[in-house]
């Protein structure tokens, strides 16, 4: 049972690119490392490589999620102006009839 349902699911927010800079150089030598970890486990328990393949694949693909928000056009700071309303409001027209 995963833990991604108990909390509510913020819309993504754009990071720094310092900031997303650092997770993926972090990101980049843990996964290394937990691959080594892996093979490891895997050659004196062999039974539980696919467990594990499980795991490192989990974790790869959040990472290609939190890239992939990094690119995407809904990923905005919550400050950015945005753009504006295309409707011309009561003083275009007068108020309806």
């Amino acid at each position: 049972m995963g833990l991604s349902g108990l909390a509510p699911q913020a819309p993504p927010v754009g990071l720094p690119q310092e900031v997303m800079a650092g997770i993926s150089t972090a990101a980049e030598d843990v996964m290394a490392k937990i691959e080594g970890i892996v093979a490891t486990i895997a050659t004196a328990h062999p039974d539980l490589s696919p467990d594990f393949d499980v795991v490192l694949f989990a974790l790869q693909r959040a990472l290609q999620k939190l890239a992939a928000a990094q690119g995407s056009p809904t990923a905005t700071s919550p400050t950015a102006a945005g753009s504006g309303f295309p409707g011309g409001g009561l003083s275009q027209a007068g108020p309806p009839a």
